[in-house]
């Protein structure tokens, strides 16, 4: 896609440690007021697997680490255009509404902007559940490698993946928003569509070779690997951390 005419996956990560269900509950009214924005489409989900699985429980389903690195909650936006993510961006819904909500809740932000191939990412059944595994990229790698990994990764049954870079600071100044993305480097984001998915994508060879083309020294800097499923609406999803 080109630069000019590309979606934008905005992917915000919150530490919101202390939530409650009133705070929770007036989230997402104000998530799907961004939802109507023209250009725009919201989702608001926490860490959890489908069927009110937890945290714990779908990471021991999977046989994976904790590597939240704290973060309790996802806002996923998908922007038609940059003009679409700025307009929200600015919007008193989200700088005085959402701001306010967020504000006695927060403990910690991490937002990745990337660009989207996947014009469906948001169409899916609700027991999918999005991988998003942040990386700072410390070492060289080699691209190939990757798309390489990537595409094997996306011929598994019930899985989609993407690997993207953040689109960097000229992109952050045409949107006038700061650079929240806290060093990280790179996206992926894999859809899986159940947990039976998740889990093969998890003990497939291509994860493996996905890890290797990544680099070693890129996966020990402080990955953050975020498990939420945030395309019902995330009823379905745990609510605690």
């Amino acid at each position: 896609l080109s630069k000019t005419f590309m979606m934008i996956q905005h992917t915000v990560l919150f530490k919101f440690p202390e939530l409650d269900a009133a705070g929770e509950a007036a989230l997402r009214t104000i998530v799907a007021a961004f939802d109507a924005f023209p250009g725009i489409s919201a989702r608001f989900a926490a860490a959890g697997g489908p069927g009110g699985m937890t945290t714990e429980q779908l990471l021991d389903a999977v046989g994976s680490p904790d590597r939240r690195r704290g973060f309790t909650h996802c806002l996923l936006v998908v922007a038609d255009t940059a003009a679409a993510l700025k307009a929200y961006l600015h919007s008193d819904a989200h700088l005085v509404d959402w701001m306010a909500a967020v504000k006695p809740y927060g403990r910690g932000i991490l937002v990745f902007d990337s660009a989207l191939q996947d014009a469906e990412v948001l169409v899916r059944p609700p027991s999918s559940i999005m991988h998003a595994v942040a990386i700072r990229a410390v070492a060289p790698f080699s691209q190939d490698e990757v798309a390489a990994a990537i595409k094997a990764v996306a011929e598994l049954d019930g899985v989609t993946a993407s690997f993207e870079p953040h689109l960097g600071a000229a992109f952050l100044a045409s949107v006038e928003w700061p650079d929240k993305a806290g060093g990280y480097t790179h996206l992926c984001t894999v859809v899986a569509a159940d947990l039976a998915a998740l889990q093969t994508y998890v003990r497939s060879p291509a994860h493996d070779a996905l890890k290797a083309a990544c680099g070693a020294e890129n996966l020990v800097a402080d990955p953050v690997i975020f498990d939420c499923c945030p395309f019902g609406g995330d009823e379905s999803a745990a609510t605690s951390p």
